[in-house]
């Protein structure tokens, strides 16, 4: 979730409105109220309504009244850089510094590790799907995080794509697909069948959106230039 965005949604979360008509009132969390860091990188929330935010200064979740910090268990200081919440109301967190973590039902923080040593890397990104699998995208390649036992699997290596150093943003679109922007291009792939769909070429790309009938609008950085791409 891009900053602007987050920003949006967490003022929104925490707004209410008195009577229609009236002004809408804000709240500001921040480290001043609890939070770890300002700089805000994603936020989610669960089934029981309890606000997930991830910053550089870790994890953090808000209950509509205080803030509570969530320290990795290894002691290690690092911030995060994704989230996502299951239908079983299990957090997953990636580090910034590219590691798995799982918060459960228990909220026992728990590192998920690689099956193989061979296939090992820097986390970057969750793909939830539609069945509540999860696909990682690992340095240059996808990743299936196993429940049981829990640990990630290599799934599969998209040379078309090439290497991937950050994703600019990510998009869900329909039927378990992802759309991201890169720096010169926007690329879509299906990460369940593991492979490539279609790459835009679009330069300083900064986000991309889908619309409803499928269609793409693409943001670019530095002349902030907005255009349409036709998805069919």
């Amino acid at each position: 979730m891009r900053l602007p965005a987050l920003i949006c949604f967490v003022c929104c979360w925490i707004s209410f409105a008195v009577v229609k008509g009236q002004e809408i009132n804000f709240r500001r969390i921040n480290v001043e109220s609890g939070l770890s860091d300002n700089l805000v990188s994603c936020a989610t929330l669960d089934k029981n309504g309890m606000m997930w935010i991830g910053s550089a200064g870790g994890l953090d979740s808000y209950n509509g009244i205080s803030v509570k910090h969530w320290p990795y268990p290894d002691g290690k200081d690092r911030g995060v850089g994704d989230l996502y919440c299951d239908r079983q109301n299990h957090l997953w967190v990636i580090s910034t510094d590219g590691e798995l973590w799982t918060l459960n039902n228990n909220r026992r923080f728990v590192q998920v590790k690689f099956a193989s040593a061979q296939d090992s890397g820097r986390v970057r990104y969750l793909l939830p799907v539609a069945n509540d699998s999860i696909y990682l995208w690992v340095n240059n390649q996808l990743a299936k995080v196993s429940r049981e036992p829990l640990h990630i699997t290599a799934h599969a290596k998209l040379s078309d794509v090439g290497r991937i150093n950050t994703f600019l943003q990510k998009t869900p679109l329909a039927n378990d697909k992802y759309a991201v922007a890169l720096s010169d291009r926007v690329v879509v792939f299906d990460p369940v069948a593991g492979k490539l769909e279609k790459t835009f070429v679009v330069d300083n790309c900064a986000a991309a959106v889908q619309l409803s009938n499928g269609d793409m609008l693409v943001c670019t950085g530095n002349d902030r230039e907005l255009f349409r791409i036709e998805y069919a």
